[in-house]
């Protein structure tokens, strides 16, 4: 109830008329609301940002004696919540699922890179000790050839996930780029 204390719930107030000027448009609003006698605070909505409090008009129209005595316009702003909620459209739960596979790639990006550096220093250290071993008399050809081809077949592995994530990553931001456009051209008001 209107007169109540506590959140003053939002009355839905559907557009009835617009017109178009050059610099600006008039929107009118009308709701019909039986109300009982005393102050009552109303709350009507949703109203775009982009209004101002000086263009703000209201008017009773009832055969009652009724007094407006202030208008004016309270912003709030209500983040999103960090995942969509059942009310949201497809696009919506589509974007959501892409940022979240985008970033656990990413993740596994960053990993695979990190264990390419550490083979790479692996490799450097094999052939030093190699060169070491060489130049003190120890001839372990078939030891040192064994190890240097795991590594070898190691980093090539490495490097062909990473390459695939890498590509995979670029499809997905490709596609999530086109689900964003998609949204933004459905859903959002222009």
């Amino acid at each position: 109830m209107p007169g109540a204390p506590g959140p003053v719930p939002v009355i839905p107030a559907p557009v009835t008329a617009v017109t178009c000027l050059e610099d600006r448009a008039q929107i009118e609003r009308a709701v019909e609301l039986d109300l009982v006698g005393g102050v009552q605070r109303l709350r009507l909505g949703p109203v775009t940002a982009l209004a101002v409090d000086r263009t703000l008009h209201a008017e009773a129209t009832s055969g009652h004696p009724v007094t407006v005595l202030d208008v004016r316009i309270v912003r709030a702003w209500e983040p999103r919540a960090p995942r969509p909620g059942d009310e949201d459209s497809a696009l919506r739960h589509r974007v959501h699922a892409l940022e979240e596979e985008r970033a656990v790639l990413e993740r596994s990006r960053e990993r695979l890179r990190t264990r390419l550096d550490v083979l790479g220093g692996l490799a450097a250290d094999l052939l030093r000790d190699i060169g070491e071993g060489a130049g003190s008399g120890e001839a372990e050809g078939s030891r040192w050839s064994r190890e240097l081809d795991r590594v070898d077949a190691e980093r090539d592995t490495c490097g062909e996930r990473l390459r695939a994530a890498d590509a995979r990553s670029a499809a997905l931001r490709a596609e999530l780029g086109e689900v964003r456009r998609a949204v933004e051209d459905v859903e959002e008001e222009p």
